[in-house]
């Protein structure tokens, strides 16, 4: 991901009543690129302050916060859902033969069941709550305990699913390499076949395009996660 140097640059604003989308828009702008909002989730920002920060790490940490991706790709700032992603049709199928080299890895630690949001608004202190469950994880009762800013319990309830999300994304990982095939890529979704327990739908976080001179020899590798069920 290749960064301006201007996008860098620390500045100090004060953004009030805005959306993401916005934001992302202006910071754009500012610096002669453009903006694609893929999301459909597109929360306003009250009153946020950017004290001394870069616009890219600003426009970083309120994605962040809101549970959402994003990426620079050749002058465009993409903002995105990996929900929403992980929800398109599968590209490819990959089985055992294909591949050159394979892991795969299973975390335990730190995966959580359910997720809690909460916040009390207003001088009467009303309570704001919203929770999202994980199909996919076993009942382990721990629960993601979070108190940030909401205005409604359906914008608490999604804020839960996407805090949930960002907990859980590394509980089923891969990695492999195979022989290069130009139209495989980061953000597309796969089939994984013939693994057994770790087979299903993966979604590729990162692509690493190794190319021999000749061209024989060249491979792909591929950094991926499962996709998560129900949230």
């Amino acid at each position: 991901m290749y960064v301006s140097g201007s996008l860098k640059e620390t500045r100090s604003q004060g953004w009030e009543s805005i959306t993401i989308k916005a934001i992302a828009a202006e910071i754009a702008a500012r610096h002669s690129l453009t903006s694609d909002y893929q999301a459909i989730y597109n929360p306003v920002i009250d009153r946020k302050d950017q004290n001394e920060q870069s616009d890219l790490s600003f426009l970083m940490e309120i994605c962040g916060d809101a549970g959402l991706c994003l990426k620079i790709v050749n002058g465009n700032i993409v903002i995105f859902d990996e929900a929403e992603y992980e929800t398109k049709t599968p590209t490819h199928t990959l089985t055992r033969s294909e591949l050159l080299v394979y892991s795969f890895k299973s975390k335990t630690s730190r995966i959580y069941k359910s997720a809690k949001v909460t916040y009390r608004q207003g001088k009467k202190k009303q309570t704001i709550s919203g929770q999202a469950v994980a199909s996919d994880v076993e009942s382990t009762g721990k629960v993601l305990k979070v108190n940030k800013k909401v205005s409604s319990v359906a914008e608490a309830d999604q804020l839960a699913k996407k805090k949930l999300r960002e907990k859980n994304r590394d509980q089923n990982t891969a990695s492999f390499t195979m022989k290069w095939q130009p139209d495989i890529a980061a953000g597309n979704m796969i089939n994984v076949a013939g693994f057994g327990a770790f087979d299903g739908l993966y979604f590729i976080d990162r692509v690493k395009h190794i190319i021999r001179q000749s061209g024989s020899g060249s491979t792909l590798s591929l950094e991926l996660h499962k996709k998560l069920e129900g949230y």
